[in-house]
């Protein structure tokens, strides 16, 4: 995501400078992208296609990151599939903008939808996890599956997540990181199964606290009360969360950025 779970920050820059420009204007102008202005009109954009290659959305963030869909039904998911440098762009994932889109890809794919006693929450954390891990390094092992309470106990016992507050989770969220929340459910048998999900990030994040597939699909207040996720206070105050490590960080590449008559040395 570039956010708070992307792991170490890269070193500065590099900035190459022609003998026309003084410092003073070359910095300014670098500075302009840096800090998310788009002076020119052409920010690069992170883009996602469907399995044949047709353009779903475009997402500015200054990132040369290419995702594609793979999978199907409720296995549907995007892939990082490399950087499009003719972009002249970041050659560096942006988690957030990877997360938000497995979000409202899982939101949109009618495959999702409760059928009579079957949800589908742990296809749907699957799915992100797997476009996480796609787009990641450190990542091995962070696609968890089987049914929402086996889930559960893997994700206590995995080192790329650490457990969390709710409060620390939604604000790892709301600045872009994965963070995920699961309900280990013991009034079994079936169908009371767990539930496991997402916490919203990027744009996603002023939809609902959560970007919710189960019983009721949609982005919403995790709870409690009608409408959220948990309606419940007592079952609410059982649910777990986690937080992505910052060991896991955003996939990279060395490159050479041209920016105007600049080029930015990204190592």
């Amino acid at each position: 995501t570039g956010g708070a779970a992307s792991g170490t920050a890269d070193p500065a820059p590099q900035v190459q400078q022609p003998e026309d420009r003084t410092e003073e204007q070359s910095s300014y102008e670098v500075e302009d992208y840096q800090d998310g202005s788009d002076p020119n009109g052409i920010w690069p954009v992170s883009n996602f296609y469907d399995s044949k290659g047709n353009l779903v959305k475009h997402v500015e963030d200054f990132s040369n990151a290419d995702y594609k869909q793979i999978g199907n039904g409720v296995t549907l998911h995007y892939n990082f599939t490399g950087f499009d440098e003719s972009q002249h762009g970041l050659n560096k994932v942006n988690l957030t903008t990877a997360i938000q889109e497995a979000q409202n890809l899982n939101e949109g794919n009618s495959k999702l939808e409760p059928k009579k006693d079957n949800t589908y929450c742990n296809y749907a954390t699957q799915d992100i996890l797997k476009t996480v891990a796609s787009a990641s390094v450190n990542s091995s092992g962070l696609v968890i599956t089987g049914m929402a309470n086996s889930m559960t106990r893997e994700f206590a016992n995995s080192p790329m997540l650490n457990p969390a507050t709710k409060d620390k989770a939604l604000a790892a969220a709301a600045s872009g990181g994965l963070a995920l929340f699961w309900y280990n459910n013991t009034n079994l048998p079936p169908p009371n199964h767990g539930h496991v999900g997402t916490l919203s990030v990027g744009e996603n994040v002023s939809k609902g606290e959560v970007a919710n597939i189960g019983s009721n699909n949609g982005f919403l207040p995790i709870g409690p009360g009608k409408g959220t996720v948990f309606t419940h206070q007592p079952i609410l105050d059982k649910v777990k969360y986690y937080t992505l490590s910052p060991s896991v960080s955003p996939k990279n590449a060395p490159q050479y950025i041209p920016i105007g008559k600049f080029t930015i040395n990204q190592q």
